[in-house]
C-alpha cells in the first residue's frame, strides 16, 4: 500500500492514477458535534510553541524530504479555521496534516479521499480512547458519503 501525506482531496486529482496500487493517507482527526467544539480541542491540544517552530525551521533546512517541504509551504498559506490544518506540523508536534471540524465537515474531507481510492488511513496517535470514538463517528459518516447504500 502506497501511503502519502495528503493534500486536500480536491488537490489530489491525478495523484492516485493507478487503481491497481492500493493507497492510503496519514493524517490526524479532531472532530466534534460543532466546528467550534473541535477547534477548541485542537487549540488546547496543539498550542503555539516557539521552540517547536524553531525546531521545524531547523528540520526544514536539514531535510531533503519533498513531502516535508510541500507541507511546510502549504502551512504558510492557510486561512484561519481551515479544516485541513497544518499548525501542529508547523510547531513540530506531528508530521501530518490534521482534519478539524464538525463530524460532517471532516467526514466530507475523508469521503473525498475514499472516492479517490484511498482505503488505508493511518491516524496520528490519538491521546485517549474518547478521540477514537469521535473518529469512528467521522469514518461512519464518510463511508456513507463516499459509498451511499
Amino acid at each position: 500500500t502506497a501511503v502519502r501525506y495528503p493534500k486536500r482531496p480536491e488537490e489530489e486529482v491525478g495523484a492516485l492514477d493507478d487503481p491497481e496500487l492500493p493507497c492510503g493517507v496519514r493524517l490526524g482527526i479532531i472532530a466534534r458535534d460543532s466546528d467550534g467544539e473541535a477547534w477548541a480541542v485542537a487549540h488546547e491540544r496543539f498550542p503555539a510553541d516557539r521552540k517547536g517552530q524553531l525546531l521545524h525551521q531547523l528540520a526544514m533546512k536539514a531535510s531533503d524530504s519533498e513531502w516535508h517541504r510541500q507541507l511546510s509551504e502549504r502551512a504558510g498559506q492557510q486561512a484561519e479555521n481551515d479544516p485541513y490544518w497544518l499548525f501542529p506540523f508547523q510547531n513540530y508536534k506531528t508530521f501530518c496534516p490534521y482534519l478539524v471540524g464538525s463530524y460532517g465537515r471532516v467526514a466530507e474531507l475523508l469521503a473525498g479521499y475514499m472516492k479517490l481510492g484511498c482505503r488505508t488511513f493511518i491516524l496520528d496517535i490519538p491521546p485517549c480512547e474518547v478521540e477514537l470514538q469521535h473518529t469512528r463517528v467521522v469514518f461512519e459518516e464518510a463511508k456513507e458519503l463516499a459509498w451511499p447504500a
